[in-house]
């Protein structure tokens, strides 16, 4: 069974989670790729679709839909990345990694630029999932998903909270159907 790494910080159960769920994406994408990035600190659903800030302080957010060509790489300034990691998922195997990317996403350029960073001209084809590394600490989990695959790209994100276990305190652009087959997609792969 694939299982990301649990670091300080991090609740074993949301790791748990974060990994069912980058597995998951991936395969009902039907993509090979799975990069992981760990955040240092929760982060809200407002990360959907920010495409960075513009003169100062105005920040430029953009809801594309379900999918579009425009979706842009989330600017989480470089030093919040805890790490940056990229699994190959072959379609008859385990997951082989973690790899060293050929691109990092996440590295020092200025905030206009971040605007027009898209996805899919820097990304391979894959599903790319952001999660906050201070899940113990704070009883909040916090999952960015992106997928890219055939010059588009796609997002979504779900917040949750634990109490006895870990529930739902947000959704943006997933529906609970979507959830399910990616839950399900997942436990698949590990058979």
């Amino acid at each position: 069974m694939f299982e990301l790494q649990v670091l300080d910080g991090n609740d074993p159960e949301f790791i748990r989670l974060v990994s069912r769920v980058g597995i998951g994406a991936a395969r009902i994408a039907g993509v090979a790729r799975l990069g992981v990035i760990r955040i240092d600190h929760w982060f809200s659903e407002q990360w959907v679709g920010f495409r960075g800030k513009v003169v100062g302080a105005a920040g430029v957010r953009e809801y594309l839909g379900r999918s579009g060509m425009d979706w842009r790489v989330p600017p989480f300034h470089p030093h919040r990345v805890v790490s940056e990691t990229y699994y190959e998922l072959p379609p008859d195997g385990p997951p082989r990694g973690p790899l060293e990317p050929a691109t990092r996403l996440h590295t020092w350029r200025s905030s206009e630029s971040n605007t027009r960073l898209r996805l899919a001209s820097v990304a391979e084809p894959g599903v790319y999932i952001w999660f906050n590394s201070d899940s113990l600490a704070t009883r909040r989990g916090s999952l960015l998903a992106y997928t890219c695959a055939d010059g588009n790209a796609s997002g979504w994100y779900v917040g949750f909270e634990k109490d006895d276990d870990w529930r739902f305190t947000s959704r943006v652009e997933i529906g609970e159907g979507e959830w399910r087959l990616i839950l399900d997609a997942s436990r698949v792969s590990e058979e």
